[in-house]
C-alpha cells in the first residue's frame, strides 16, 4: 500500500512486440518508483492504427469494441479497484510499441482481418494522424492533458526488414517519419530508438533479451523526464 495513498498507474500497450514488455516494465518500475504502482498491459498481434473495414481490431480511437475501448475497459476497471481501496490512482505514463502492421504493403487481406485489400489506401499515410488522435484522446480520457507518452520505434534490428526485398512492411519509413514527427512536435511524447536491438529469426519481433533491452531505454526515458511527470504528484482525482 502506498503511504502517501498514490498509486502510480502505468499502461504498456501496442502490438506483438509490446507483448513481451509488460513484465520487464512492471520488475523495472519497481526497482524505480518510491510508492505502490500499477501496470495495466494491452497488447495484441497483428492490430493496427488505420481506422478501415478490413482492419479489426485496431487500434483507432472511434472504433467501438476494438483495441482502444479494451485498453479502457482495462483502465476504467483498474482504476475502479484502486479507489475501492481507499487510495488515489494516478495515471503516469504510457509506453507504447506498435507501427509494423500500418507498415505493411503485401498482403490480399479480405474484410474483416489486418492485411490490407488491392487497391489498398496505405495505412501508413494516415499513421501521424491517427496517432496524434490516440494519443489525444487517452489523455483526455484520463483527464491528464501532459501525460507522459513514451514510443519505440517500429523497425527493430540492423538491418531493419523494410530494406530487404522479400520484406512485407516498405512502407515502415512512412511510419518511423510519422512518429518522429509526433514526438517531436507534441509536448510529453518522447521517442525512444530500437534500430540496433536484437531481432528474432522472423526479422521483426523482439527477442526475449532485445524485449528487456527496449524496456531499459524506455523506464530510462521516462526516469529522464522533469519531476512535474516522474516525482511525487500533488493529488489528481479522476472521477469514476
Amino acid at each position: 500500500m502506498s503511504i502517501s495513498g498514490i498509486v502510480k498507474v502505468f499502461i504498456v500497450a501496442g502490438q506483438s512486440n509490446a507483448i513481451p514488455l509488460g513484465e520487464p516494465v512492471r520488475r523495472r518500475l519497481a526497482d524505480i518508483i518510491d510508492g505502490a504502482i500499477s501496470v495495466i498491459h494491452v497488447a495484441e498481434g497483428g492490430t493496427p492504427l488505420v481506422n478501415a473495414p478490413y482492419a479489426t481490431p485496431s487500434w483507432h480511437p472511434e472504433r467501438r469494441g476494438e483495441m482502444y475501448d479494451r485498453l479502457r475497459f482495462h483502465i476504467d476497471t483498474t482504476l475502479i479497484e484502486i479507489r475501492a481501496q481507499g487510495l488515489t490512482p494516478i495515471p503516469e505514463a504510457v509506453f507504447w510499441m506498435q507501427g509494423e502492421q500500418d507498415g505493411k504493403t503485401k498482403g490480399v487481406g479480405t474484410a474483416g482481418t489486418s492485411l490490407p485489400p488491392p487497391p489498398q489506401p496505405l495505412a501508413a499515410e494516415s499513421y501521424e494522424a491517427n496517432l496524434r488522435l490516440l494519443i489525444g484522446t487517452l489523455r483526455n480520457d484520463l483527464c491528464r492533458p501532459n501525460l507522459p507518452f513514451i514510443m519505440a520505434t517500429t523497425p527493430v534490428g540492423s538491418p531493419p526488414d523494410y530494406l530487404l526485398t522479400d520484406s512485407e512492411h516498405l512502407a515502415i519509413p512512412a511510419i518511423l517519419a510519422a512518429q518522429a514527427a509526433v514526438a517531436t512536435s507534441t509536448p510529453g511524447v518522447s521517442l525512444v530508438e530500437t534500430m540496433d536491438c536484437e531481432r528474432a529469426a522472423d526479422r521483426v519481433h523482439l527477442t526475449e533479451r532485445s524485449a528487456d533491452e527496449v524496456t531499459r531505454r524506455m523506464i530510462e526515458k521516462y526516469s529522464s523526464l522533469s519531476p512535474h511527470y516522474r516525482g511525487p504528484l500533488s493529488v489528481d482525482p479522476i472521477s469514476s
